[in-house]
Parts: structure tokens; C-alpha cells; sequence
């Protein structure tokens, strides 16, 4: 519990803070991905086992999407942040002992929920602090970080696996939260003014109201329909690239890094459309720019043989595409309930993320090395897409442009 009074913040001290709290929760799965087939080798694992680690750490991310902002309201922002952190280190440093696979599985799901927590407080953070413009520029550099740690990550994550092994990722991980830990412990103070105490009554009452929207639930799997193209990459790239074609994690680092900038560009590109298309029309884009490229994907798989080209080529327009459809699916799911956004934002987060981790456990099932069968399963996402959109969605969706912010 906090009391009723607060500690100023340094604003500028807030806008470098925030985002590397994003970041950090932006690098927990992406960063250990060019290691999945060291793991696999050195743990005397299957393909398909270490593939689940993916799945793990999405988990344990929705698990603390759901239950961590309830606590920052209660217990405070800083308490909460500083345990998180400190936590996150430890376990992070505890992978490097993990000599089989269920300690490693449960570290991921542990560094994947105080990841939700590092990423959650730092919203509560800029909320209680800035209102307006400043706010809406706080939360510009949240969105630019959260973008910024998967673009990087595999890329960081190719060379550590390269030059010194899978162990090293987790040295980063403990680096990087143990620097956020300082610095968090000496520049955040408590930001709650007065602490809410969970009512269980009405809180069933707004989670009641949240699912019986129909909109809601349609941008909810559309998010994590989308992001689970991006996912299929992550999970079945590493193996199709270094095992199947031959190339160094090196590689697969920057064919990662390569889809993470199309994403990038995505959502400029539909930021700046905003103020000429409707967000129908955008959405619509994105749908079909998803699935024009997995068709012809689909069909190289079936006459042509794999190579890196045949693979990262339509993935970074499917990546691009996806720069159109989960912004705009987010802005809207956001808009719907204004009078319990936190609750309402937990729940969305929650469910995007847990939804995909029940796609990343079934794309885990993939046969690693079968083309077709990736490129079959992300045309198969792409057509669901499509039936959530015109379900769900599209009737809900009013045709108009929206207002540039």
C-alpha cells in the first residue's frame, strides 16, 4: 500500500527511464531466439521441445500482463518495479546454472512475467506523471522502444550465440536489468497518489462487460493472429536458416533484424496514411498484404526449394503488412473502454499475448525442416485474419477517417 503523497519526478529523468523499461520487456523472448537450436543440442532436446521455450516466456508474459498492473495499484509503482528488476536479475543469472530443460522453462516464464511488470509500471509511470501533450509524446517513445527491442534483439542475440554461446544471452539479460535496477532504485520515486484496493464485485462486472464486446474480442484476436505470423519467424526461422539451410545464427540475426525495420516502416508508413484512409481501409490493407505474400510463399514451398531468399522475402512483406493491421486493431481495441482503461488494457494485453502463446505451441508442433508446412500455417493465419476482420470486426467499424493526433 502507498500513501497519499507522491515525490516529483525529474520529467526528463521519466522519458529516458520508460522506454528502456519497454525495451527490456521488448528483448526477454527475442534475444535468446538465435540460440534455439544450441539449446536444443547442448540440452539433448528435440527441435520441437525447444521450440516450446518460446511459448513459455509468452505465458508467463500474459500471466503478468493479467495480474501485475493490479498490484502497481495497490502496492505502488516503485515497489513493485524495484522487485521486479531485482528478481528478473537473479533468475536471469540462475539460467546460466540450468543444466536441463525444466529449470530453463521456468526461468523464461518468470523472466517473461516480470518482463509484463517492467513494461506495465513504466506506463503507470508516465500516466501519473504527464497529462496532455506530454503524455502523448511519453507514450510515442514507449511504442518507438517497444518496436525497437525485438528489431534489435535477434540481431544482438545472433552475435552472442556466434561468438561465446547460449549462456551469454542471459548474462545480457542480467546486465541490462541489473543497470535498469540502479538506476530505477535511485531516479524513480513513488508516483501513486493514493492506492486502489482491488473490488473483486466490480471488477467481475467490467471483465463481464469487456468480453461481451464484440469489437473488443475481434481486435483482441486479430492482434494475436497478426503477431503470430511474426512469431512463426522467431520460432521455426533459427532451425529452417541454420540447420536445414546452413548458415551461422549470424545470419539468422540479421534476418531478423531485416523483418523488424519492414515492421518498422509498417507503422510509419500507416501513421502518416491516417490522415488520408479510414482505419477500415487500413486494415483491409494490411489483411490483404498479409495474404498475398504466404500464398506465394505457399506456392514456392511447393516448387521450389527452400533458401533464405524464398523465406525472408515474403515474411518482410507479411511484417510490413502487420505495421498496418496491429496498430490500428491496438488504437481501437484502446478507444472502447475509456472509463476502466486499466482494466480494460490488462485484459487486452493478456489475451493477445496467451492467445499467442497457444499459437506459438501449436507452430512448435511444425516439422522443423518442412517448408511447406511453415508456409502453409502462416497462409492458414493469414485467412484467419481475414474471417476474425469480416466476422467481428468490419460491421462494428465505422468507414471514416480517423483524426490525426
Amino acid at each position: 500500500m502507498t500513501n497519499n503523497t507522491k515525490t516529483p519526478i525529474n520529467p526528463r529523468v521519466l522519458m529516458f527511464l520508460a522506454p528502456l523499461l519497454n525495451i527490456l520487456a521488448g528483448i526477454t523472448i527475442d534475444l535468446y531466439a538465435p540460440s534455439l537450436p544450441a539449446i536444443a543440442n547442448d540440452m539433448g532436446i528435440s527441435a520441437s521441445f525447444a521450440k516450446n521455450m518460446v511459448t513459455m516466456s509468452f505465458i508467463g508474459f500474459g500471466v503478468g500482463q493479467l495480474l501485475i498492473g493490479t498490484l502497481a495499484d495497490y502496492y505502488g509503482r516503485r515497489r513493485v518495479l524495484i522487485a521486479s528488476l531485482a528478481i528478473y536479475f537473479l533468475v536471469s543469472l540462475s539460467a546460466i546454472t540450468c543444466q536441463h530443460i525444466g529449470p530453463l522453462m521456468v526461468v523464461l516464464f518468470l523472466q517473461g512475467m516480470l518482463a509484463a511488470s517492467t513494461s506495465i509500471v513504466g506506463r503507470a509511470l508516465m500516466v501519473d506523471t504527464f497529462k496532455g501533450k506530454q503524455l502523448e509524446i511519453g507514450a510515442s517513445y514507449l511504442s518507438i522502444a517497444w518496436g525497437v527491442g525485438p528489431i534489435i534483439a535477434p540481431f544482438i542475440g545472433g552475435y552472442l550465440q556466434y561468438f561465446w554461446g547460449w549462456h551469454a544471452n542471459f548474462y545480457a539479460y542480467a546486465s541490462f536489468s541489473g543497470a535498469l535496477l540502479i538506476m530505477s532504485y535511485f531516479f524513480i520515486p513513488e508516483t501513486l497518489t493514493q492506492a486502489i484496493a482491488p473490488k473483486p464485485a466490480v471488477l467481475a462486472s467490467n471483465i463481464k462487460r469487456i468480453f461481451s464486446q464484440r469489437l473488443f474480442m475481434g481486435c483482441v484476436l486479430l492482434m494475436a493472429l497478426n503477431y503470430s505470423l511474426f512469431i512463426v519467424f522467431s520460432v521455426v526461422g533459427p532451425f529452417l536458416i541454420q540447420s536445414e539451410l546452413g548458415y551461422s545464427s549470424v545470419v539468422f540475426g540479421h534476418a531478423a533484424l531485416t523483418l523488424g525495420i519492414a515492421y518498422f516502416a509498417g507503422t510509419i508508413s500507416n501513421r502518416i496514411m491516417q490522415t488520408y484512409i479510414s482505419t477500415r481501409t487500413a486494415l483491409t490493407l494490411g489483411l490483404i498484404g498479409s495474404l498475398v505474400p504466404t500464398a506465394g510463399m505457399v506456392f514456392a514451398a511447393e516448387f521450389y526449394q527452400l533458401s533464405l531468399y524464398s523465406l525472408v522475402v515474403p515474411c518482410f512483406v507479411v511484417c510490413f503488412a502487420g505495421g498496418f493491421v496491429f496498430p490500428n486493431a491496438m488504437g481501437k481495441c484502446m478507444s472502447l473502454f475509456p472509463d476502466i482503461a486499466g482494466v480494460a488494457g490488462a485484459i487486452q494485453g493478456g489475451s493477445v499475448v496467451l492467445l499467442m502463446s497457444l499459437n506459438t505451441f501449436l507452430l512448435s508442433q511444425l516439422k522443423t525442416g518442412s517448408f511447406i508446412a511453415v508456409a502453409g500455417a502462416m497462409l492458414g493465419l493469414s485467412l484467419l485474419q481475414i474471417v476474425i476482420y469480416q466476422w467481428l470486426m468490419k460491421p462494428k467499424l465505422a468507414d471514416t477517417v480517423d483524426a490525426a493526433v
